[in-house]
């Protein structure tokens, strides 16, 4: 079942990096991290990806645009899938870039990028439409 992620612009207020000392917030908005977060997860257009998912009652999906941001960090940085998620799960940058603000309901592991790269792949194969790469086409234009 499709669920559409988060598309606010500003973090909440019980945010925690509303908590962390204002130096850090700071290095964080002059991070690719501020940039990527604006110009690229809020753009993400989640419906695109909605063909990937049953309609009927099942299971949701994790956020859409946490997982093509993270395949397109993954790529911008030259990352294996496990130094991929080590850095969603340990540098501030990233979760920053993605929005996160609750690790809990966001919890992604490895099966999770498989999984959805397999439904990527299946849906190329069977319509011959690369749904990543026209967004990431649509991003950059």
């Amino acid at each position: 079942m499709f669920r559409p992620g988060r598309k606010e612009q500003q973090f909440s207020l019980d945010d925690r990096f509303l908590t962390f000392p204002k130096y850090i917030v700071e290095a964080l908005q002059k991070s690719f991290a501020e940039d990527f977060f604006t110009n690229i997860f809020l753009k993400i257009n989640e419906d695109h990806f909605s063909v990937l998912y049953s309609e009927t009652f099942s299971r949701p999906n994790k956020p859409v645009n946490i997982l093509v941001s993270l395949l397109i960090l993954k790529e911008l940085h030259n990352l294996t899938d496990e130094e991929l998620l080590s850095s969603f799960f340990f540098d501030y940058r990233y979760q920053y870039a993605l929005g996160i603000e609750d690790f809990e309901k966001e919890k992604i592991c490895i099966n999770t990028l498989t999984n959805f790269r397999q439904r990527l792949v299946e849906y190329e194969v069977t319509t011959g439409i690369d749904l990543l790469k026209a967004e990431v086409d649509a991003l950059s234009a």
